[in-house]
């Protein structure tokens, strides 16, 4: 409806300011205009000039596109050698089919712990804000915060202490690290163990894991049920050792949950960071297409902000948001995870709601969109272009864009600068939800519900889906979500009837 109005003033301007100058001229000579002229400089010219802008604009968008498919044809040869994406985002052509699927989704969020709930939250563009009643600023006044109400902490904190002093092999000191953890480390874990329940909930059905619970401990060698990885997204500000700690505890979550250990993996990741969700992901398709292996991960990112510590923190640094400053944020929290499997995979699992996840296209900026200045869409924008084009679409046959994009004006102004260029038939009034305006700043797990309700709306409602990140200052992705068809599921069933040894 916004994009509808503001096209309608603008058409509204276009004739107002033909018809003043006109009047202005015609008052100038002293002469009364013939009816030709009223009908050709009242009428007339106002809608040629209205149709010379759209043209323009049409060409800016085709111009636009075919520089980033320019860009992307001339790093293929180089992309094709290392087997990375080229800085534009794009992939080789020999690469561009090939897929993922994500099989079920699993979110908590302050305005709802289902992908269907988020959705019908965000689309109803009615989030207030509340003033949490725990947290306060270093004035005494309450802060708004994006809070998930009823999360209950106790049980979490009671196991996880309970672990750490049975003093796990993977904890060097357990002890200092539960010293070191305060109210938001705990928030965080709750929820990704709750997310992490729900997803080993869905494993169940695979038939693998049926026959593998029934064999033999001499047998369970034979069993073709894949090794599960687990890619969990811890917030960047956690330790080292915080973040190895928490990630062998969802270990240990996942194999209470009955899932054999022998048959997990942890993801591979690099000391001092959190690995990037998406680019993450992409790797997972990237290996298992390359090597011929199946694919099974469950991938998770958690946070939250809500802690006397965290608030303190924000507080000094300015983030907080208070009045018209714009530049501030919601403190929030929140958990998402995905399982996301190989095509065969996804058939053996008894699951109704299954999507197609297409290679990514991710590149950092060359500036920080905090900076001074103003923040175009023109490198986003070729960024949606290069995931458009690997997932073998059109801008047209995007009925829903999905953002993990806050309140921050210079984040709104590039997701929407770049979707009116690239996607210019899509109402962003009714066609697109930013993730942070209904859950506060969340990070990764923002970005991973983001891709959760991508994920919803393609497999239940057939919607193609354009998911896209521009939270981070530097960091931007995009990528293609589309429904996993029957027809294709049917093929990938015989093909994995074939290749897969008797259960």
């Amino acid at each position: 409806m916004r994009s509808l109005l503001s096209r309608a003033l603008t058409i509204c301007a276009v004739f107002v300011a033909v018809w003043m100058l006109v009047t202005i001229y015609w008052r100038s000579i002293s002469r009364m205009p013939t009816a030709i002229e009223i009908v050709v400089y009242l009428l007339i010219a106002p809608i040629a000039l209205i149709a010379v802008v759209f043209l323009l604009r049409r060409v800016a968008v085709a111009v636009a596109g075919f520089a980033t498919a320019a860009a992307s044809s001339s790093a293929q040869p180089d992309a094709a050698s290392s087997g990375n994406a080229s800085p534009a985002g794009a992939v080789p052509q020999r690469e561009q089919a090939w897929t993922l699927a994500i099989v079920a989704a699993s979110v908590r969020t302050p305005i709802g712990a289902t992908a269907a709930d988020v959705l019908d939250a965000l689309h109803a563009d009615d989030i207030v804000f509340a003033l949490d009643a725990t947290l306060a600023d270093a004035a005494g006044f309450p802060v708004r915060t994006g809070r998930v109400v009823g999360l209950d902490t106790a049980d979490t904190t009671r196991a996880l202490r309970q672990w750490l002093d049975s003093k796990p092999a993977d904890v060097p000191n357990p002890l200092a690290i539960a010293e070191e953890w305060t109210e938001d480390y705990y928030r965080a874990l709750a929820m990704a163990g709750e997310v992490v329940v729900e997803l080993i909930d869905v494993l169940r059905s695979h038939p693998g894991f049926v026959a593998y619970r029934s064999a033999d401990a001499s047998q369970r060698a034979t069993i073709a049920l894949p090794s599960l990885q687990l890619l969990p997204i811890f917030p960047q500000r956690w330790s080292d050792s915080a973040k190895k700690t928490a990630a062998a505890w969802l270990m240990h979550r996942v194999t209470e949950c009955g899932w054999p250990d022998d048959r997990l993996l942890p993801f591979p990741v690099a000391g001092g960071s959190s690995p990037a969700p998406l680019a993450s992901i992409d790797r997972l398709s990237s290996q298992s297409h390359r090597q011929s292996i199946p694919c099974l991960c469950l991938v998770l990112a958690c946070e939250s902000h809500l802690s006397e510590a965290c608030i303190a923190e924000w507080d000094a640094a300015g983030r907080l948001r208070h009045g018209k400053n714009k530049a501030a944020q919601i403190p929030g929290e929140g958990a998402a995870g995905l399982l996301i499997t190989d095509t065969a995979q996804a058939t053996w699992l008894d699951v109704d709601s299954v999507s197609s996840l297409h290679r990514i296209a991710a590149a950092p900026r060359d500036k920080s969109a905090d900076a001074a200045g103003r923040v175009d869409g023109e490198f986003f924008s070729g960024l949606i272009q290069a995931a458009i084009e690997n997932g073998a679409a059109t801008a047209d046959q995007i009925t829903l864009l999905v953002a993990d994009t806050d309140q921050r004006a210079s984040r709104v102004e590039e997701l929407l600068n770049a979707a009116y260029l690239i996607l210019p038939t899509l109402d962003l009034d009714n066609q697109c939800v930013r993730v942070a305006t209904g859950c506060g700043t969340a990070e990764a797990a923002a970005l991973l519900t983001g891709l959760a309700l991508a994920h919803h709306a393609a497999a239940t409602d057939q919607a193609t889906v354009l998911c896209v990140s521009n939270q981070d200052p530097l960091e931007r992705s995009a990528v293609l979500v589309r429904p996993f068809t029957q027809s294709q599921k049917a093929i990938d069933h015989e093909r994995a009837a074939v290749s897969s040894p008797t259960l």
